[in-house]
Protein backbone atom coordinates (compact mmCIF):
# COMPACT_ATOMS: atom_id res chain seq x y z
CA UNK A 1 0.00 0.00 0.00
CA UNK A 2 1.28 3.75 -1.03
CA UNK A 3 -0.29 7.18 -0.68
CA UNK A 4 0.04 9.95 -3.20
CA UNK A 5 2.31 13.33 -2.49
CA UNK A 6 2.01 15.49 -5.41
CA UNK A 7 4.75 18.32 -5.44
CA UNK A 8 4.09 21.19 -7.77
CA UNK A 9 6.82 24.20 -8.79
CA UNK A 10 9.43 22.34 -5.96
CA UNK A 11 12.49 24.09 -5.45
CA UNK A 12 14.70 22.49 -8.50
CA UNK A 13 18.11 23.48 -6.31
CA UNK A 14 17.00 20.87 -3.76
CA UNK A 15 16.79 17.10 -3.86
CA UNK A 16 13.68 15.02 -3.29
CA UNK A 17 14.60 14.01 0.14
CA UNK A 18 14.92 17.26 1.34
CA UNK A 19 11.81 18.50 -0.52
CA UNK A 20 10.32 15.70 1.97
CA UNK A 21 12.27 17.01 4.89
CA UNK A 22 10.36 20.09 4.34
CA UNK A 23 7.30 17.93 4.79
CA UNK A 24 8.15 16.35 7.91
CA UNK A 25 8.56 13.38 5.90
CA UNK A 26 11.48 10.82 7.28
CA UNK A 27 12.57 7.99 4.80
CA UNK A 28 15.45 6.05 5.68
CA UNK A 29 19.00 7.26 4.88
CA UNK A 30 21.50 5.76 7.48
CA UNK A 31 24.35 7.55 5.25
CA UNK A 32 22.68 10.67 5.61
CA UNK A 33 22.13 11.52 2.18
CA UNK A 34 25.41 10.98 1.13
CA UNK A 35 24.00 8.46 -1.60
CA UNK A 36 26.79 5.34 -0.43
CA UNK A 37 23.71 2.87 1.43
CA UNK A 38 20.99 3.05 -1.16
CA UNK A 39 18.40 2.54 1.16
CA UNK A 40 16.49 5.62 -0.34
CA UNK A 41 14.76 4.24 -2.13
CA UNK A 42 10.98 5.85 -3.58
CA UNK A 43 8.79 5.61 -6.37
CA UNK A 44 8.59 8.74 -8.16
CA UNK A 45 6.53 9.90 -11.36
CA UNK A 46 7.12 13.30 -13.03
CA UNK A 47 10.03 15.66 -14.69
CA UNK A 48 13.05 14.51 -12.94
CA UNK A 49 16.85 14.55 -13.27
CA UNK A 50 18.44 11.68 -15.30
CA UNK A 51 19.61 8.60 -13.47
CA UNK A 52 22.83 9.19 -11.42
CA UNK A 53 26.17 6.37 -12.04
CA UNK A 54 25.17 5.88 -7.90
CA UNK A 55 21.86 5.27 -8.73
CA UNK A 56 22.47 3.27 -11.63
CA UNK A 57 24.82 1.31 -9.22
CA UNK A 58 22.31 0.64 -6.42
CA UNK A 59 19.12 -0.08 -8.39
CA UNK A 60 18.00 -3.17 -10.00
CA UNK A 61 16.61 -3.10 -13.66
CA UNK A 62 13.11 -3.91 -11.96
CA UNK A 63 13.04 -0.79 -9.97
CA UNK A 64 14.66 1.42 -12.08
CA UNK A 65 11.74 -0.37 -14.91
CA UNK A 66 9.08 1.03 -12.07
CA UNK A 67 10.05 4.50 -11.35
CA UNK A 68 12.24 3.39 -8.42
CA UNK A 69 15.02 6.10 -7.40
CA UNK A 70 17.44 7.36 -4.63
CA UNK A 71 15.97 10.11 -2.95
CA UNK A 72 19.02 11.87 -1.89
CA UNK A 73 20.16 11.96 -5.66
CA UNK A 74 17.36 13.17 -7.45
CA UNK A 75 16.37 16.41 -8.36
CA UNK A 76 13.09 18.05 -9.98
CA UNK A 77 12.88 19.17 -13.33
CA UNK A 78 9.60 20.22 -12.85
CA UNK A 79 5.92 19.12 -10.82
CA UNK A 80 6.21 15.18 -9.77
CA UNK A 81 4.44 12.62 -7.62
CA UNK A 82 6.21 10.28 -4.66
CA UNK A 83 4.41 7.31 -3.62
CA UNK A 84 5.18 6.69 -0.08
CA UNK A 85 4.75 3.33 1.38
CA UNK A 86 2.45 2.95 4.42
CA UNK A 87 4.38 2.51 7.18
CA UNK A 88 4.78 -1.23 8.73
CA UNK A 89 5.19 -2.17 12.46
CA UNK A 90 8.59 -1.59 13.79
CA UNK A 91 10.04 -4.08 16.58
CA UNK A 92 11.14 -1.49 19.39
CA UNK A 93 12.17 -3.56 22.35
CA UNK A 94 10.28 -1.72 25.22
CA UNK A 95 10.32 -4.81 27.85
CA UNK A 96 13.20 -5.57 30.33
CA UNK A 97 13.41 -8.37 32.83
CA UNK A 98 14.64 -6.19 35.93
CA UNK A 99 13.58 -7.03 39.28
CA UNK A 100 15.00 -7.54 42.82
CA UNK A 101 16.82 -4.29 43.80
CA UNK A 102 15.80 -2.43 46.36
CA UNK A 103 12.84 0.27 46.50
CA UNK A 104 13.00 3.53 48.04
CA UNK A 105 10.46 5.49 48.64
CA UNK A 106 7.98 7.38 45.88
CA UNK A 107 9.26 10.30 44.84
CA UNK A 108 6.24 12.06 44.03
CA UNK A 109 2.24 11.70 43.38
CA UNK A 110 0.92 12.00 39.49
CA UNK A 111 2.13 11.09 36.61
CA UNK A 112 5.32 11.36 34.98
CA UNK A 113 7.20 10.30 31.39
CA UNK A 114 10.41 8.17 31.19
CA UNK A 115 11.88 8.16 27.72
CA UNK A 116 14.48 5.89 26.02
CA UNK A 117 15.99 8.02 23.51
CA UNK A 118 18.15 5.58 21.11
CA UNK A 119 19.89 6.44 18.00
CA UNK A 120 17.42 4.10 16.09
CA UNK A 121 14.53 3.74 18.25
CA UNK A 122 12.67 5.69 21.12
CA UNK A 123 10.03 4.32 24.06
CA UNK A 124 8.47 6.82 25.36
CA UNK A 125 6.90 5.47 29.22
CA UNK A 126 3.84 6.82 31.28
CA UNK A 127 4.73 6.49 34.88
CA UNK A 128 2.39 6.59 38.35
CA UNK A 129 4.98 8.26 40.24
CA UNK A 130 2.90 7.43 43.25
CA UNK A 131 2.57 3.73 42.62
CA UNK A 132 5.69 3.51 41.22
CA UNK A 133 4.86 1.77 37.96
CA UNK A 134 4.86 2.01 34.60
CA UNK A 135 1.24 1.64 32.96
CA UNK A 136 1.65 2.33 29.19
CA UNK A 137 4.23 2.59 26.48
CA UNK A 138 4.77 4.26 23.49
CA UNK A 139 7.70 3.17 20.58
CA UNK A 140 8.65 4.89 17.22
CA UNK A 141 11.67 4.86 15.11
CA UNK A 142 13.83 8.14 15.74
CA UNK A 143 12.96 10.14 13.16
CA UNK A 144 16.37 11.65 12.88
CA UNK A 145 17.44 8.34 10.82
CA UNK A 146 16.34 10.10 7.98
CA UNK A 147 19.52 12.24 8.70
CA UNK A 148 21.79 9.21 9.41
CA UNK A 149 21.90 5.95 11.31
CA UNK A 150 24.55 6.80 13.76
CA UNK A 151 25.67 9.58 16.10
CA UNK A 152 28.56 10.43 13.98
CA UNK A 153 26.34 11.49 10.46
CA UNK A 154 24.18 13.46 13.15
CA UNK A 155 26.74 15.54 14.63
CA UNK A 156 28.23 15.77 10.51
CA UNK A 157 24.76 17.30 10.04
CA UNK A 158 25.09 20.07 13.02
CA UNK A 159 28.53 20.83 11.87
CA UNK A 160 28.27 21.30 7.71
CA UNK A 161 23.96 22.27 8.01
CA UNK A 162 22.91 25.78 8.81
CA UNK A 163 20.31 25.30 12.12
CA UNK A 164 21.21 21.82 11.71
CA UNK A 165 20.70 21.61 15.69
CA UNK A 166 17.35 23.12 15.26
CA UNK A 167 16.63 20.43 12.57
CA UNK A 168 17.40 17.57 14.54
CA UNK A 169 16.12 18.86 18.54
CA UNK A 170 12.51 19.56 16.14
CA UNK A 171 12.38 16.56 15.23
CA UNK A 172 13.07 14.38 18.12
CA UNK A 173 10.87 16.67 20.61
CA UNK A 174 8.28 16.71 17.71
CA UNK A 175 7.89 13.00 18.07
CA UNK A 176 7.96 12.82 21.66
CA UNK A 177 5.29 15.44 22.33
CA UNK A 178 3.13 13.87 20.26
CA UNK A 179 3.67 10.58 22.14
CA UNK A 180 3.02 12.03 25.26
CA UNK A 181 -0.11 13.72 24.19
CA UNK A 182 -1.76 10.68 22.73
CA UNK A 183 -1.72 9.57 26.99
CA UNK A 184 -4.23 12.45 27.66
CA UNK A 185 -2.37 12.89 31.00
CA UNK A 186 -1.84 16.06 33.12
CA UNK A 187 2.17 15.31 33.30
CA UNK A 188 4.05 16.42 36.59
CA UNK A 189 7.94 15.51 35.38
CA UNK A 190 9.78 14.11 32.90
CA UNK A 191 13.28 11.95 32.65
CA UNK A 192 15.48 11.62 29.44
CA UNK A 193 17.71 8.72 29.20
CA UNK A 194 20.02 8.66 26.09
CA UNK A 195 23.66 8.57 24.79
CA UNK A 196 25.53 11.70 25.25
CA UNK A 197 24.77 13.07 21.69
CA UNK A 198 21.28 12.39 21.79
CA UNK A 199 20.90 14.08 25.08
CA UNK A 200 22.06 17.09 23.89
CA UNK A 201 20.00 16.92 20.78
CA UNK A 202 17.11 16.78 22.63
CA UNK A 203 18.15 19.40 25.25
CA UNK A 204 19.11 21.66 21.98
CA UNK A 205 22.64 21.98 23.12
CA UNK A 206 25.10 22.19 21.00
CA UNK A 207 26.82 18.63 20.53
CA UNK A 208 29.67 19.45 18.12
CA UNK A 209 32.63 19.63 20.43
CA UNK A 210 31.80 15.56 20.26
CA UNK A 211 32.82 15.25 17.14
CA UNK A 212 36.22 16.31 17.15
CA UNK A 213 39.69 15.65 19.37
CA UNK A 214 39.46 15.85 22.42
CA UNK A 215 35.81 15.00 22.10
CA UNK A 216 34.39 17.05 24.47
CA UNK A 217 30.84 17.67 25.01
CA UNK A 218 29.36 20.64 26.44
CA UNK A 219 28.01 19.55 29.02
CA UNK A 220 27.30 16.34 31.07
CA UNK A 221 24.12 16.43 32.05
CA UNK A 222 22.79 15.47 35.61
CA UNK A 223 20.31 18.07 35.84
CA UNK A 224 17.08 19.59 35.44
CA UNK A 225 15.63 21.68 32.32
CA UNK A 226 12.22 23.16 32.04
CA UNK A 227 9.74 21.74 29.70
CA UNK A 228 8.74 24.71 27.75
CA UNK A 229 12.12 25.72 27.60
CA UNK A 230 13.17 22.57 24.89
CA UNK A 231 9.80 22.17 23.52
CA UNK A 232 7.34 19.88 24.63
CA UNK A 233 4.20 20.68 25.15
CA UNK A 234 3.78 19.95 29.35
CA UNK A 235 3.69 23.60 31.04
CA UNK A 236 7.23 24.47 32.64
CA UNK A 237 7.91 20.86 34.30
CA UNK A 238 11.04 19.72 35.12
CA UNK A 239 12.73 17.33 32.41
CA UNK A 240 15.36 15.21 34.39
CA UNK A 241 18.63 14.64 31.81
CA UNK A 242 20.56 11.45 33.14
CA UNK A 243 23.92 12.00 34.03
CA UNK A 244 26.66 10.85 31.28
CA UNK A 245 30.13 9.37 31.97
CA UNK A 246 31.83 10.75 28.92
CA UNK A 247 31.22 11.79 25.57
CA UNK A 248 30.47 8.60 23.79
CA UNK A 249 29.12 7.12 27.24
CA UNK A 250 25.68 8.61 27.71
CA UNK A 251 23.15 8.60 30.43
CA UNK A 252 21.78 5.50 29.11
CA UNK A 253 24.52 3.25 30.17
CA UNK A 254 25.10 4.71 33.89
CA UNK A 255 20.56 4.65 33.62
CA UNK A 256 20.85 0.91 32.93
CA UNK A 257 23.89 -0.21 34.75
CA UNK A 258 21.87 1.14 38.26
CA UNK A 259 18.53 -0.30 36.74
CA UNK A 260 19.94 -3.82 36.94
CA UNK A 261 21.50 -3.29 40.28
CA UNK A 262 25.38 -4.32 38.08
CA UNK A 263 26.50 -0.87 40.58
CA UNK A 264 25.70 -2.92 44.10
CA UNK A 265 27.14 -6.48 42.95
CA UNK A 266 30.06 -8.52 44.52
CA UNK A 267 30.60 -10.07 41.88
CA UNK A 268 32.58 -8.84 38.22
CA UNK A 269 29.74 -7.48 35.61
CA UNK A 270 30.40 -6.88 32.22
CA UNK A 271 27.67 -4.61 30.64
CA UNK A 272 27.39 -4.41 26.80
CA UNK A 273 25.23 -2.47 24.96
CA UNK A 274 25.76 -3.36 21.59
CA UNK A 275 24.57 -0.70 18.99
CA UNK A 276 25.61 1.67 16.30
CA UNK A 277 27.99 2.81 18.76
CA UNK A 278 29.26 0.09 21.60
CA UNK A 279 28.84 0.93 25.05
CA UNK A 280 31.06 -1.50 27.57
CA UNK A 281 31.32 -1.45 31.29
CA UNK A 282 32.79 -3.41 33.68
CA UNK A 283 33.14 -2.97 37.05
CA UNK A 284 31.26 -4.11 40.44
CA UNK A 285 30.18 -2.26 43.85
CA UNK A 286 33.43 -0.29 44.19
CA UNK A 287 32.81 1.59 40.10
CA UNK A 288 33.15 1.05 36.40
CA UNK A 289 35.36 1.77 34.10
CA UNK A 290 33.70 2.39 30.84
CA UNK A 291 34.70 2.54 26.94
CA UNK A 292 32.71 3.48 23.75
CA UNK A 293 33.19 1.53 20.43
CA UNK A 294 32.33 3.51 16.90
CA UNK A 295 30.82 0.00 15.79
CA UNK A 296 29.05 1.40 13.12
CA UNK A 297 25.18 0.77 11.74
CA UNK A 298 25.41 -3.05 11.00
CA UNK A 299 24.16 -4.39 14.19
CA UNK A 300 20.93 -1.89 13.28
CA UNK A 301 20.76 -3.79 9.87
CA UNK A 302 21.98 -1.02 7.50
CA UNK A 303 25.82 -0.39 5.82
CA UNK A 304 24.50 -3.86 4.67
CA UNK A 305 23.34 -4.10 1.07
CA UNK A 306 20.10 -6.45 1.87
CA UNK A 307 19.90 -5.00 5.16
CA UNK A 308 16.96 -4.16 7.14
CA UNK A 309 16.17 -2.51 10.90
CA UNK A 310 13.59 -4.60 13.07
CA UNK A 311 10.42 -4.12 10.37
CA UNK A 312 8.22 -6.65 9.95
CA UNK A 313 9.10 -9.20 7.31
CA UNK A 314 12.92 -8.51 8.52
CA UNK A 315 14.58 -11.49 8.81
CA UNK A 316 16.04 -12.18 12.18
CA UNK A 317 16.99 -16.05 12.30
CA UNK A 318 18.91 -18.19 9.97
CA UNK A 319 19.79 -21.26 9.74
CA UNK A 320 21.82 -23.24 6.82
CA UNK A 321 20.88 -26.69 5.83
CA UNK A 322 22.09 -28.36 2.55
CA UNK A 323 23.42 -25.20 1.60
CA UNK A 324 20.41 -23.46 1.67
CA UNK A 325 18.95 -20.52 3.78
CA UNK A 326 15.99 -21.51 6.57
CA UNK A 327 15.11 -18.77 7.94
CA UNK A 328 12.38 -16.80 10.02
CA UNK A 329 11.39 -13.23 9.54
CA UNK A 330 9.34 -10.84 11.74
CA UNK A 331 5.27 -11.25 12.56
CA UNK A 332 5.65 -13.65 9.64
CA UNK A 333 5.46 -11.72 6.60
CA UNK A 334 7.27 -12.17 3.67
CA UNK A 335 11.20 -11.33 3.70
CA UNK A 336 12.22 -7.94 2.85
CA UNK A 337 15.70 -7.71 4.37
CA UNK A 338 18.38 -8.98 7.02
CA UNK A 339 17.97 -7.67 10.32
CA UNK A 340 21.21 -7.50 12.69
CA UNK A 341 20.58 -10.24 14.97
CA UNK A 342 19.81 -12.86 11.72
CA UNK A 343 23.40 -10.96 10.11
CA UNK A 344 25.38 -12.69 13.39
CA UNK A 345 23.04 -15.91 13.02
CA UNK A 346 24.26 -16.29 9.54
CA UNK A 347 27.58 -15.46 9.58
CA UNK A 348 28.19 -18.25 11.94
CA UNK A 349 26.38 -20.50 9.65
CA UNK A 350 28.38 -19.53 6.75
CA UNK A 351 31.58 -20.21 9.31
CA UNK A 352 30.29 -23.50 10.15
CA UNK A 353 29.44 -24.54 6.65
CA UNK A 354 33.30 -23.85 5.73
CA UNK A 355 31.73 -20.88 2.90
CA UNK A 356 33.73 -18.27 4.73
CA UNK A 357 36.99 -18.64 6.25
CA UNK A 358 38.43 -17.41 9.88
CA UNK A 359 39.84 -14.26 7.80
CA UNK A 360 36.05 -13.57 6.43
CA UNK A 361 36.44 -14.25 2.88
CA UNK A 362 33.82 -15.78 1.40
CA UNK A 363 34.29 -16.02 -2.80
CA UNK A 364 30.79 -14.78 -4.13
CA UNK A 365 27.39 -13.95 -2.63
CA UNK A 366 25.21 -15.74 -0.25
CA UNK A 367 21.78 -16.24 -1.50
CA UNK A 368 18.85 -16.12 0.57
CA UNK A 369 15.89 -16.16 -1.51
CA UNK A 370 16.32 -18.72 -4.91
CA UNK A 371 15.67 -15.02 -7.02
CA UNK A 372 18.89 -13.59 -5.66
CA UNK A 373 16.68 -10.66 -4.31
CA UNK A 374 18.25 -11.13 -0.74
CA UNK A 375 22.02 -11.85 -0.40
CA UNK A 376 24.89 -11.54 1.81
CA UNK A 377 27.71 -10.05 0.16
CA UNK A 378 31.53 -10.34 1.15
CA UNK A 379 31.54 -6.91 1.34
CA UNK A 380 28.46 -7.09 4.08
CA UNK A 381 31.05 -9.57 6.13
CA UNK A 382 33.65 -7.22 6.01
CA UNK A 383 31.11 -4.69 7.71
CA UNK A 384 30.50 -7.23 10.14
CA UNK A 385 33.79 -7.80 10.79
CA UNK A 386 34.56 -4.33 11.69
CA UNK A 387 31.96 -3.88 13.90
CA UNK A 388 32.13 -7.25 15.97
CA UNK A 389 36.54 -6.15 16.17
CA UNK A 390 35.53 -2.79 17.63
CA UNK A 391 32.82 -4.32 20.47
CA UNK A 392 35.56 -7.24 20.75
CA UNK A 393 38.92 -5.26 21.12
CA UNK A 394 36.92 -2.87 23.87
CA UNK A 395 36.11 -5.71 25.90
CA UNK A 396 39.75 -6.85 25.39
CA UNK A 397 40.91 -3.31 26.80
CA UNK A 398 38.71 -2.87 29.65
CA UNK A 399 39.92 -6.17 30.66
CA UNK A 400 43.72 -5.77 30.19
CA UNK A 401 43.56 -1.99 32.00
CA UNK A 402 41.71 -3.25 34.87
CA UNK A 403 43.76 -6.14 35.01
CA UNK A 404 41.04 -8.73 34.93
CA UNK A 405 40.56 -12.01 32.83
CA UNK A 406 37.65 -13.52 31.50
CA UNK A 407 37.74 -16.22 33.96
CA UNK A 408 37.52 -13.35 36.75
CA UNK A 409 34.02 -11.99 34.91
CA UNK A 410 31.14 -13.23 36.73
CA UNK A 411 28.31 -12.20 34.77
CA UNK A 412 27.81 -10.41 30.99
CA UNK A 413 24.57 -8.41 30.84
CA UNK A 414 23.06 -7.65 27.27
CA UNK A 415 21.31 -4.06 27.55
CA UNK A 416 18.68 -2.97 24.68
CA UNK A 417 16.96 -4.34 21.93
CA UNK A 418 19.72 -5.80 19.75
CA UNK A 419 21.32 -7.76 22.83
CA UNK A 420 17.55 -9.28 23.32
CA UNK A 421 17.17 -10.93 20.14
CA UNK A 422 21.01 -11.97 19.08
CA UNK A 423 21.81 -15.52 19.69
CA UNK A 424 24.71 -15.97 22.17
CA UNK A 425 26.05 -19.13 20.64
CA UNK A 426 26.56 -17.11 17.00
CA UNK A 427 27.60 -14.60 19.04
CA UNK A 428 30.39 -16.52 20.32
CA UNK A 429 31.18 -18.44 17.82
CA UNK A 430 31.84 -15.01 15.56
CA UNK A 431 33.81 -13.38 18.15
CA UNK A 432 31.84 -11.00 18.89
CA UNK A 433 31.58 -12.00 22.95
CA UNK A 434 34.01 -14.55 24.60
CA UNK A 435 33.12 -17.82 23.83
CA UNK A 436 34.27 -18.47 27.55
CA UNK A 437 31.40 -15.71 28.64
CA UNK A 438 28.61 -17.41 26.70
CA UNK A 439 27.06 -19.33 29.76
CA UNK A 440 27.03 -16.14 31.87
CA UNK A 441 24.97 -14.44 29.56
CA UNK A 442 21.85 -12.17 30.88
CA UNK A 443 19.84 -10.02 28.20
CA UNK A 444 17.95 -7.61 30.26
CA UNK A 445 15.72 -5.97 27.89
CA UNK A 446 15.46 -1.75 27.97
CA UNK A 447 17.81 -1.53 30.69
CA UNK A 448 18.01 2.53 30.03
CA UNK A 449 14.16 2.83 29.67
CA UNK A 450 13.91 1.34 32.80
CA UNK A 451 16.04 2.93 34.58
CA UNK A 452 14.05 6.17 33.64
CA UNK A 453 11.16 5.18 34.90
CA UNK A 454 13.22 4.27 38.35
CA UNK A 455 14.04 8.18 38.29
CA UNK A 456 10.60 9.03 38.27
CA UNK A 457 9.46 7.03 40.89
CA UNK A 458 11.88 5.72 43.15
CA UNK A 459 13.90 7.85 45.59
CA UNK A 460 16.45 5.18 46.48
CA UNK A 461 17.42 4.75 42.55
CA UNK A 462 18.27 8.26 42.57
CA UNK A 463 20.48 7.75 45.08
CA UNK A 464 22.33 4.76 43.63
CA UNK A 465 22.72 6.56 40.43
CA UNK A 466 24.39 9.72 41.97
CA UNK A 467 26.67 7.66 43.83
CA UNK A 468 27.51 5.47 40.40
CA UNK A 469 28.25 8.70 39.09
CA UNK A 470 31.17 9.40 41.12
CA UNK A 471 32.94 6.15 40.77
CA UNK A 472 32.68 5.87 36.67
CA UNK A 473 36.07 5.90 34.78
CA UNK A 474 36.00 6.25 30.92
CA UNK A 475 38.76 5.30 28.59
CA UNK A 476 38.72 6.98 24.96
CA UNK A 477 39.67 4.76 22.82
CA UNK A 478 40.68 6.17 20.26
CA UNK A 479 43.79 6.77 20.18
CA UNK A 480 44.64 3.79 22.69
CA UNK A 481 47.55 1.32 21.80
CA UNK A 482 45.91 -1.41 23.24
CA UNK A 483 42.65 -1.02 21.76
CA UNK A 484 44.15 -0.82 18.22
CA UNK A 485 46.49 -3.70 18.80
CA UNK A 486 43.57 -6.02 19.92
CA UNK A 487 41.26 -4.57 17.10
CA UNK A 488 43.32 -6.23 14.75
CA UNK A 489 43.53 -9.38 16.04
CA UNK A 490 39.88 -9.58 16.79
CA UNK A 491 39.29 -8.86 12.66
CA UNK A 492 39.73 -12.62 12.54
CA UNK A 493 36.58 -14.80 12.95
CA UNK A 494 37.58 -16.82 16.07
Amino acid sequence: MSKSLYFTSPDKEKTVMELLRERDINISAPCGGFGSCGKCKIKLEGELSPLTEIEKSRLTESEIKNGVRLACRVYPEGDFIAYLSESVGFSVLTDNNLSGKPVGTSVATGWGIGVDIGTTTVAVYLCSMEEGTAVDVKSFVNPQTSYGADVISRLSYIREQRNGLQTLQKQIITAIDEAVKSFGKEISYLAFAGNTVMQHISAGIDPSGIAVAPFTPTTLFGYELNSADIGLCCNNVPVWFMPCAASYVGGDILSGLCACGADMADGLTLYLDIGTNGEIALGDKNGFTTCATAAGPAFEGAGIECGSPGVEGAINKIKIENGKANFETIGGFPPVGICGSALIDLTAELLRNGIVDETGFMEENFNLTDDGRLYLSPKDIRQLQLAKAAIAAGIDTLLIKTGKKESDVDRVILAGGFGSFIDRKSAALIGLIPAALESKITAVGNASGAGAVKWLTDSYFRESLNALNEKTDYIELSSDPVFSERFMERMFFE
